[in-house]
């Protein structure tokens, strides 16, 4: 179920969203899941926008009703009373806008119209990678600088990522951490392009040092990692 509102306030414009789920899974266990956003953009000069949002997770159940990686919920995450998604400068420059701040993957990154319906889905974006490193994915945001630009119906998008996300307030776990020796680099990179039946993606990502899974889930230290993904037809 969701729920949305957006306010304006002159120049400035306030919007709030609100899911809610509730899951069963045809035993005896239940589980009743929300999450809140909060997003708030504030023009500066012509062409400049400060740009600010926050989630607010809560559930009734701390554990998960199915052991599994991305179970069958689009939010579900530990309670969370609040934490960064985005928080930064956007800057348009024709038709190339710049961001640098606090952002995370599932704002940009393999997202259509028909895809906003499933807020998060399938570990919020696609899991080789969301599952194969500790990145800035939903619930996490991390220190970014973003590129976007459009050339009719293409659009090229790149962004560089402090190679792991966060989501608390204490010392090296907010998301205003840089370490790129500890965490490493996030790269990735999406070229799009726009037709009359939908949306053709194509990408690839570099993340280089940093804590790594192992095959039995423990993070540790590896070298440079490479991983990239062929194209993706999406139609709406």
């Amino acid at each position: 179920m969701l729920f949305g509102s957006v306010l304006r306030l002159c120049a400035q414009t306030c919007g709030a969203t609100y899911i809610t789920e509730f899951q069963y899974d045809l035993k005896k266990r239940t589980n009743w899941c929300n999450l809140l956003r909060l997003d708030a953009y504030v023009p500066i000069g012509t062409k400049g926008i400060l740009e600010f949002a926050s989630i607010h997770v809560y559930k009734t159940r701390p554990e998960r009703i199915i052991n599994d990686l991305q179970t069958f919920s689009n939010i579900e995450e530990d309670n969370l009373p609040c934490a960064i998604a985005v928080l930064g400068y956007t800057r348009l420059i024709g038709n190339i806008t710049l961001f640098a701040g606090i952002r995370n993957l599932n704002e940009d990154y393999f997202t259509t119209p028909c895809m906003s319906l499933f807020t998060n889905s399938s570990c919020g974006i696609f899991p080789t990678l969301s599952a194969n490193y500790p990145i800035a994915n939903y619930p996490l945001a991390a220190l970014c600088l973003d590129y976007k630009m459009t050339l009719g119906r293409f659009g090229i998008e790149s962004s560089l990522y402090n190679g792991k996300g966060y989501n608390g307030w204490s010392k090296g776990k907010h998301p205003f951490t840089f370490n790129p020796r500890k965490d490493g680099v996030f790269s990735i990179t999406e070229i799009n392009y726009q037709t009359e039946y939908g949306k053709c993606f194509g990408g690839f990502s570099l993340h280089t040092n940093g804590d790594m899974p192992d095959v039995a889930g423990e993070w540790k230290t590896r070298g440079m990692q490479n991983e990239s993904y062929g194209v993706e037809f999406v139609r709406r």
